[in-house]
């Protein structure tokens, strides 16, 4: 364990210290090595033994500067005004967009100025809706151990890691829901549905119950008052502002077989990377490509891999993977408090 200062707080360059020692995933792992098992090879063991960073595209990095104006606008919720919310949320995202796009962006979708257009509509068309709920906290880092119980079949643990957009209290029912904030230039009713079933919000219900559970998150008496996701799409298009809001309920089931899925997935991971030089097996054999992965959101980061083999030419273009889901792109947050046995809340 990450030594810990005496009032239990973490710099967040001993969390990354921490992560540095320990097995751990998070949904980008998790969903890679669902999709492709050669891609997942790239990005988390490499060729050479060091991961290789994805090349991250311009809608993700307008993501990330969504992300920053949506914490900055609703940290301070009950102290200042909309007006002085708003103002910092455009303050957020022209700093984050100034970092992640030096060289201006490749689509007018992505410029700063429809950014924080779409940024003003957002707010108007929240207004109203915004009084129904309360922001506990409006970004959450999450880190929990993932351990075999009482009556489960032993397994070494790992760790999940996630940083989920929040966690809202509906203040007529007094329960409280895990934020997940998208965009999408490919249709809000589309990406709203999507996220019905998606694994990320699931995950990230079943950590914050975990926090409950061990006591970290004394807002919430009951693991199950954590309902489920409150999931917010907002339309990135050029001329069309569109935006769409939905809670999923998630049972106990659900995290549960969430959590079960995910203890599967690892264990299948690792009997994969244990089989690398058993018998002279090829590494492409056991890390083997999924065809339709390699065009599906453009090429592939690692299409030339692939396609020219791994030499030293083609290795030239990459860099070392460094990003992890707690801090990203964003700005680092001041503090995390950790305790055994399970789990991380980063706090601001």
């Amino acid at each position: 364990m990450t030594n810990i200062s005496p009032d239990g707080k973490l710099t967040i360059d001993d969390l990354i210290s921490f992560l540095d020692t320990v097995e751990w995933y998070d949904n980008s792992r998790i969903e890679t090595i669902q999709a492709c098992k050669r891609k997942a090879y790239y990005s988390q063991i490499g060729p050479t033994g060091t991961p290789l960073a994805k090349r991250v595209g311009d809608g993700a990095h307008f993501g990330t500067c969504m992300h920053a104006a949506h914490e900055s606008y609703y940290t301070g919720w009950s102290s200042l005004t909309e007006t002085a919310r708003r103002l910092n949320g455009v303050r957020a995202f022209q700093n984050a967009y100034s970092e992640l796009f030096p060289n201006g962006p490749q689509r007018p979708i992505h410029t700063l100025v429809n950014g924080l257009d779409i940024w003003d509509c957002y707010c108007d068309a929240c207004l109203v809706e915004d009084r129904l709920y309360r922001p506990v906290d409006p970004e959450i880092g999450l880190v929990v151990r993932v351990a075999p119980r009482s009556h489960e079949p032993v397994f070494k643990p790992f760790w999940y890691v996630g940083r989920a957009d929040g966690v809202w209290e509906r203040v007529a029912h007094h329960d409280y829901f895990v934020g997940e904030l998208k965009t999408s230039s490919g249709g809000v009713e589309r990406r709203i549905k999507s996220l019905t079933f998606h694994r990320q919000p699931v995950g990230y219900v079943f950590q914050v119950r975990e926090l409950v559970k061990e006591g970290k998150f004394p807002e919430v008496n009951n693991y199950l008052d954590i309902k489920g996701s409150f999931c917010t799409v907002m339309g990135i298009q050029a001329q069309k502002r569109d935006l769409d809001r939905e809670y999923f309920v998630l049972s106990e089931e659900d995290t549960e077989d969430w959590r079960a899925e995910t203890i599967e997935n690892v264990q299948e991971w690792r009997t994969r990377r244990k089989a690398v030089g058993e018998m002279g097996r090829n590494w492409k054999h056991i890390y083997y490509k999924e065809t339709e992965e390699c065009t599906k959101y453009g090429l592939c980061p690692y299409w030339d891999l692939c396609k020219f083999g791994v030499t030293p030419d083609s290795l030239a273009d990459f860099t070392i993977e460094t990003w992890n889901p707690l801090i990203g792109s964003r700005p680092a947050p001041e503090h995390v408090e950790i305790s055994d046995p399970g789990t991380i809340r980063i706090s601001r």
